[in-house]
């Protein structure tokens, strides 16, 4: 069996040193739900706000060779997590609460480290896919995945235009070249991510791409659109 490891943040466990004893379990997050007590009803009322709830767990490592200042400051803060039994999934985790050692003298010093991480709801597919980019429509752009993600526009445009995704549409007025729509920063820029457009654009919610196909038309001078899709599970 190979050994465990994990990448955070870019950098490899192995190459700082670090032996996995044991990697983080992975929950299945929890929804949203608030439940309210009526007088003479039976049960609950339930009110889901669509979400998942983030959740706390620890890993434990062995750190050979390398000082705890530089081990420390590796793990802290927020970034990407893949771990060896799911390389092809991402975690965004925050590493901002106490990291607890000992050390061991057998041989050669090393530290037990026990570190707790936040992990927010979603696994991501990784490596991150490509922008998928479309320059005729209708086009159809298909989710193979049980849930629904949040993806990026790019939207090269001029003018007054319509941008529907399924039975949702965005309508964006005087455009000089276009648009980036991030459904998960629920903000838009120019295309040079310098300035905020919110203001150009007007809809209800931003896009999701739901599970199965889905239908991209436009209305107006649209010559092209780059969507990155983000694809995700629980």
């Amino acid at each position: 069996m190979d050994e465990p490891y994990f990448v955070y943040a870019g950098q490899d466990s192995r190459d700082m040193g670090v032996v996995v004893e044991e990697l983080p379990t992975i929950q299945r997050p929890r929804r949203k739900v608030t439940r309210y007590d009526v007088s003479g009803r039976d049960g609950p009322v339930e009110l889901d706000d669509g979400g998942y709830d983030g959740y706390q767990t620890t890993m434990q490592v062995n750190v050979f060779g390398q000082t705890r200042e530089k081990v420390f400051g590796w793990l802290i803060g927020e970034g990407w997590f893949v771990s060896s039994d799911e390389p092809d999934r991402a975690m965004w985790v925050s590493l901002d609460a106490q990291v607890k050692g000992k050390r061991f003298f057998c041989g050669e010093c090393f530290d037990t480290l026990t570190v707790t991480l936040y992990i927010y709801p979603y696994r991501y597919v990784w490596p991150t896919p490509a922008a998928q980019e479309f320059t005729t429509f209708p086009a159809t752009l298909t989710n193979n995945y049980g849930i629904a993600s949040e993806p990026r526009l790019r939207i090269e445009a001029t003018g007054d235009v319509l941008v529907n995704i399924n039975a949702q549409q965005m309508s964006f007025v005087g455009l000089t070249d276009g648009i980036i729509v991030d459904s998960e920063l629920m903000e838009c820029l120019n295309l040079t991510e310098t300035a905020l457009l919110n203001s150009s654009a007007s809809f209800t919610d931003f896009p999701l791409l739901k599970p199965g196909a889905n239908m991209i038309s436009v209305d107006g001078n649209v010559t092209r659109i780059s969507i990155t899709p983000r694809w995700r599970v629980l």
